[in-house]
């Protein structure tokens, strides 16, 4: 009797335990039964807030399970657990370029939702544009924010990176090819410059501007070469010639050739005195200019032929083969072809008898 009373009493509590049971594993297999940890799911930061496409971000918070995935919007993004309170998240390559403010939320097995963190993804290298049907193989497929740049990855098409111009270097040819423009040639309508050596760039503009300036603050930029006579040659001084590169994404770039010398000036020549005698002497000239100067000592008139000790210095030894009067020449030429000269005269005559005469008396006496 005692057995049976406490069978009675017992079975109930065994049969409810027993469908406790069975109703956990039911659960457990039907995916419906949530842990404490997925309900508890939080996620409080990812770091950096600000990346780029293919950047790793980490994320921390509590709650997160192995096999849990980040969303950034509606899209999942490669995630990687590394324990209850922290996980990485790689952002996708295929991001449109350009500032994008989004936010990213975490899943455990697919039941439990975060809350969202911010997230912006700063823009990379390179500008975005759309290409036409005929693209080539080579544009890549890109899905791009909704207008809002919150929430789903909603747009797919058609994309190319377009890098941005680069600059290698502008030739000066003409009469600026020695870096130096003279009063002749700042009147002539010869181009400034010629071979471009740049690619990534469909547009090209110019601008002549004090070597100081700095091309991407320089402003009035036009698509025809310049020249000699260009009105921005304000005054005599340093120039260079700038160019701005653009393509079809709008990116820019500019570059400068090298430095232009304006230079209308000529020397200041001053070839010394007249001379009179009857023997060579030595003639010093002077000559004064911005820049370095080369010299030309030349005969221009005279019965004879002229001797010069150093034709090419302002100081040189001038002798004649026969006596009258000379015309003598220096010619001064700057480093921008400016040249001046300035010329004397010179008169040979035959020596004083009595200085011959006392000549020989000397030379006997030695």
């Amino acid at each position: 009797m005692r057995f049976l009373a406490l069978t009675a009493i017992i079975a109930p509590l065994l049969s409810s335990c027993q469908s406790s049971i069975n109703g956990a594993v039911s659960s457990a297999r039907t995916g419906t039964l949530v842990s404490a940890a997925a309900d508890n799911l939080v996620f409080t930061s990812v770091t950096p807030s600000q990346c780029k496409p293919g950047d790793v971000v980490s994320l921390t918070g509590e709650g997160f399970l192995p096999g849990m995935v980040a969303w950034l919007g509606d899209v999942q993004v490669a995630t990687t657990y590394i324990n209850a309170e922290s996980a990485t998240a790689t952002v996708p390559l295929n991001m449109p370029l350009g500032a994008i403010d989004a936010s990213i939320s975490l899943v455990n097995n697919s039941t439990s939702r975060s809350n969202t963190v911010a997230l912006t993804i700063a823009p990379v290298s390179g500008t975005i544009a759309t290409l036409p049907s005929d693209a080539p193989s080579s544009s890549q497929t890109s899905t791009t924010l909704n207008p809002s740049g919150q929430g789903s990855l909603v747009t797919t098409s058609t994309l190319a990176v377009i890098d941005a111009p680069n600059f290698v270097s502008l030739a000066l040819i003409n009469d600026a090819a020695d870096g130096y423009l003279n009063a002749l040639e700042s009147t002539q309508s010869h181009d400034l410059v010629g071979a471009l050596v740049a690619d990534h760039y469909d547009t090209v503009s110019y601008k002549i501007v004090d070597v100081a300036t700095n091309c991407a603050t320089a402003a009035g930029y036009a698509p025809t070469v310049p020249q000699n006579n260009a009105a921005a040659f304000v005054a005599d001084g340093s120039y260079k010639v700038c160019v701005e590169l653009t393509n079809a994404g709008s990116g820019k770039t500019y570059g400068a050739s090298a430095v232009i010398i304006r230079d209308t000036t000529a020397p200041i020549v001053d070839a010394g005195p007249d001379r009179n005698g009857s023997f060579s002497f030595t003639q010093v000239a002077t000559a004064t200019d911005a820049h370095t100067m080369t010299y030309a000592w030349t005969q221009v008139s005279g019965p004879g032929t002229l001797t010069f000790g150093s034709a090419t210095a302002l100081t040189t030894t001038i002798s004649a083969n026969a006596l009258g009067a000379y015309v003598i020449r220096l010619t001064a030429t700057d480093a921008a072809g400016n040249s001046a000269y300035d010329e004397l005269t010179s008169t040979w005559s035959a020596p004083d008898p009595s200085v011959c005469q006392r000549l020989w008396v000397a030379l006997d006496q030695s």
